[in-house]
C-alpha cells in the first residue's frame, strides 16, 4: 500500500479562558491569524472580552513589506538574504489603532552593500486620541505586501543608533531629545572595552593592554597593546 504525503502545518486557532467570579464565568475568547502568504508567523492575535471588547494585536514581518516600502529598497535586501525580522507592532480596540511601534532597517555596511542590515531608527505613534483606520492609512486586515514603512504622520522617531561600516556593531545610540551613548569595542569586537554617555563616537577615545584596539587614537605604535591605558571625552 502507498501512502501520499500531505505536508502542512498546523497552528493555534483559537482559545477560551473561562474565570468564574461568584459562581458567574467571565469568557475571553483569543483567536490567531496568519494572514500572510509570504510566511508562517503568527500576524495577529485577536481578544474578545466579556464586555464585548474587541483587541487585536498585530505583528508585520520584513517579507510582508513590498520592495518600494522604503526608498532605499532594504526590504528586498532583507528578502534576497532571508531574513525574516520584525518590523511593526500594533494594537486596534474596537477598531481604532491605539499604539503602534515601527523599526526602520537600513544597510549599514561601508563597502560590502547588503551585509548589515540593522535597525537604525524606532518609530512610535504620538496621538492624542486612536486613530480610525483612515487616519492610520492602514487597514486592520492584512492584504498583499504593505505599501508603505511610515503609513501616517503620527508615527515620530523615538531612538536612533549608529553602525561601524565594516563591523556592523552598534557604536551610538540616543533617544530622540535624550543624552547620546557611545561604545567602543575590543579588536576582535566581541565585547565593550568603554561606554561614555553624553559624548558621540567621533568625540570619545579609550585603549589599554588588554587589547589591540586603538580606540579611535592615532598613532603609529605597531603593538598597541603595550600602551598604558588611556582615555579621552
Amino acid at each position: 500500500t502507498f501512502y501520499k504525503l500531505r505536508p502542512r502545518i498546523s497552528h493555534l486557532a483559537t482559545s477560551t479562558t473561562k474565570e468564574y467570579r461568584g459562581g458567574q464565568p467571565i469568557t475571553t475568547v483569543d483567536k490567531y491569524g496568519y494572514e500572510s502568504a509570504y510566511h508562517t508567523q503568527r500576524t495577529s492575535d485577536t481578544t474578545t472580552n466579556s464586555l464585548g471588547d474587541v483587541v487585536i494585536s498585530k505583528n508585520y514581518y520584513s517579507f510582508d513589506y513590498a520592495n518600494t516600502a522604503t526608498a532605499d529598497n532594504v526590504f528586498a535586501k532583507l528578502n534576497a538574504r532571508n531574513l525574516l525580522v520584525p518590523v511593526a507592532m500594533e494594537t486596534w480596540k474596537n477598531g481604532l489603532l491605539t499604539t503602534d511601534t515601527v523599526f526602520q532597517y537600513k544597510d549599514v555596511a561601508t563597502s560590502s552593500v547588503d551585509t548589515l542590515l540593522n535597525v537604525t531608527t524606532v518609530y512610535a505613534m504620538e496621538v492624542s486620541s486612536p486613530l480610525t483606520p483612515t487616519q492610520a492609512g492602514e487597514n486592520i486586515a492584512l492584504t498583499g505586501k504593505l505599501p508603505s514603512l511610515l503609513p501616517n504622520t503620527y508615527l515620530v522617531p523615538k531612538t536612533n543608533s549608529l553602525y561601524s561600516g565594516a563591523t556592523g556593531r552598534p557604536q551610538q545610540q540616543q533617544r530622540v531629545n535624550d543624552v547620546v551613548t557611545s561604545v567602543i569595542w575590543d579588536n576582535q569586537f566581541l565585547f565593550p572595552i568603554a561606554q561614555v554617555t553624553n559624548a558621540g563616537f567621533s568625540d570619545i577615545a579609550f585603549n589599554s593592554f588588554e587589547s589591540r584596539e586603538p580606540g579611535n587614537w592615532s598613532f603609529t605604535d605597531t603593538v598597541p597593546h603595550r600602551e598604558i591605558g588611556r582615555a579621552h571625552v
